[in-house]
């Protein structure tokens, strides 16, 4: 049994395990931010969203304009992301009951679904936006960013 274990701790792998500045899955995962700075970045999601006059009221409602949705909305928000969570439930409050769904995701899960395109709107802060990777959603094209 020591014979098989020797190699392991020979191996790159082992010596990135012991060190903690390497970042894994799990540890990478688990992002809390400390100080944000109260900017945000919401993603919609045009493929969802093709016409462009409702695009553009979903744009004004999102920036803070007076603009009313008359749609069912699928929220998602980072777990981990206070400010992020804030911002949805404000936005949330300024629709009638029931008509904003707002549900946090762990940031992995969160980007794979900016990714996959399987979202109406996601509200993150401006941190967690540039810590999750939530910017590969853009690479694919069919997102619009309404940062404020």
């Amino acid at each position: 049994m020591i014979v098989l274990g020797v190699p392991f701790f020979c191996t790159p792998y082992f010596s990135s395990l012991m060190n903690k500045d390497n970042a894994d899955a799990l540890s990478s995962a688990s992002v809390i931010i400390e100080s944000p700075d109260g900017k945000f970045v919401i993603l919609i999601n045009e493929d969802l969203h093709q016409d462009k006059k409702v695009l553009s009221q979903w744009k004004n409602f999102f920036l803070g304009n007076e603009e009313i949705i008359f749609e069912d909305i699928k929220c998602f928000v980072a777990v981990g992301d206070s400010e992020g969570i804030k911002k949805a439930a404000s936005l949330q409050s300024r629709l009638p009951q029931n008509q904003m769904k707002v549900s946090s995701l762990d940031p992995v899960l969160l980007v794979s679904k900016a990714e996959h395109k399987k979202y109406d709107v996601i509200v993150l802060s401006k941190q967690m936006y540039e810590i999750s990777g939530a910017a590969l959603a853009l690479s694919a094209g069919g997102v619009t960013v309404c940062e404020n």
